[in-house]
C-alpha cells in the first residue's frame, strides 16, 4: 500500500424510485427474519434527499480516491429512475464506480404509490445499456492497470495506490419467479465471472491485499479454496450490499462485509487505507 492514508467510499443500496416500503408479499416476514434496522427507513422523494446528503458528505471529505455502487441505485431499473440517479451523483466531485444490482437488471414500473406493475421490459439490461445512464469513469487517472473481461457481466479490476479492487458481477438475469416483476434476487456466479474471480485471486502480481466489489456476497466455500493457493499474507476482502444489513464475516486471511441499504438507514461505508492495513467504518450523513 503505498504513500499516505487515502479512503474510498461504497455507497449503499439506494433503490432511487421506490414508493412503498413492502412492496411484495414476502418483505414484513424478510425484514424481521433477518433483523434489517426499520426505524430510519424512507421511501419516495425522501430516498433523493438522503442520496444528495451522502453526495455533499462525500464530496466533503479529504482523501476520498473513488466512489463505488454496490448495487440497487434504483428500484426498478427505468431510465425515469436512471436519471435522477445521474442527476444527482453528477454533483460527485470523486470519480463513481457504477455496479449493477438485483434491482437496476431487468426495468419494470409500477402505478405511482400502488403495487400494480404498469410496464416491463422483454430482458434484462446488458452492461452498457446500464453504464449509458452514468459519466464515463473508467479512464480516470485515478484507476491504474485497468482491465475489463469484457461480454455480457460487469467484470472489471483496477489498482489504487497498490491495492487492487476486482469488480465480480453476480447478479443473476433469470427472469423473476410466481409472477413476480423484474428479476431473480438470488445471486449467481456465472462461470465467466468465477473465471475472473480465481484469475484475480490467484494473479502473480500478489498484491498484499485484494478487495473485491460484489452485490451479492462471494461464497466463502469458495474464496477459501481460492485463499489456499496464495500466501497467508495476502488478505482477500470481498465487500456486498444485497441484504440491507451490516455483518461481518471472517476466516483467516478472508473478510466478507455486507453494508446496510442506503434508504434503511443513512449510513456511509467506508475503507480507510495506509501502511498499517485497512480499516472500515460507517459515517451517519
Amino acid at each position: 500500500m503505498k504513500g499516505k492514508k487515502w479512503r474510498f467510499t461504497v455507497l449503499p443500496d439506494v433503490q432511487l424510485g421506490r414508493e412503498l416500503f413492502a412492496i411484495n408479499f414476502y418483505d414484513p416476514w424478510w425484514l424481521t427474519l433477518w433483523g434489517i434496522p426499520q426505524k430510519e427507513a424512507v421511501v419516495g422523494e425522501k430516498i433523493a434527499e438522503r442520496l444528495k446528503k451522502a453526495v455533499e458528505w462525500i464530496n466533503n471529505q479529504e482523501g476520498v480516491q473513488f466512489v463505488a455502487s454496490i448495487g440497487d441505485l434504483t428500484d426498478s431499473g427505468t431510465s425515469e429512475q436512471f436519471r435522477e440517479a445521474r442527476e444527482i451523483l453528477d454533483k460527485l466531485t470523486k470519480p463513481f464506480i457504477p455496479m449493477m444490482g438485483n434491482h437496476d437488471v431487468w426495468p419494470y414500473q409500477r402505478k405511482k404509490g400502488e403495487k400494480k406493475v404498469i410496464w416491463e421490459a422483454e430482458r434484462p439490461l446488458t452492461v452498457s445499456e446500464f453504464e449509458a445512464h452514468f459519466r464515463e469513469w473508467k479512464n480516470s487517472p485515478c484507476f491504474e492497470n485497468f482491465e475489463a473481461q469484457g461480454g455480457w457481466l460487469q467484470n472489471y479490476a483496477f489498482t489504487v495506490k497498490g491495492v487492487r479492487f476486482v469488480v465480480v458481477d453476480n447478479n443473476n438475469r433469470r427472469k423473476a419467479p410466481f409472477g413476480l416483476p423484474g428479476q431473480t434476487g438470488w445471486s449467481k456466479l456465472y462461470p465467466k465471472s468465477k473465471e475472473w474471480l480465481t484469475k484475480w485471486v490467484l494473479d502473480t502480481q500478489k498484491e498484499e491485499t485484494m478487495i473485491i466489489l460484489s452485490h451479492a456476497t462471494i461464497s466463502m466455500r469458495l474464496l477459501k479454496r481460492l485463499a489456499k493457493k496464495i500466501a497467508k499474507e495476502r488478505k482477500i476482502i470481498d465487500i456486498a450490499g444485497h441484504t440491507h444489513k451490516r455483518t461481518e464475516n471472517r476466516w483467516q486471511n478472508i473478510t466478507i462485509l455486507t453494508t446496510n441499504a442506503l434508504y434503511h438507514e443513512p449510513l456511509i461505508f467506508l475503507g480507510q487505507v495506509s501502511q498499517g492495513g485497512i480499516k472500515f467504518e460507517y459515517h451517519r450523513i
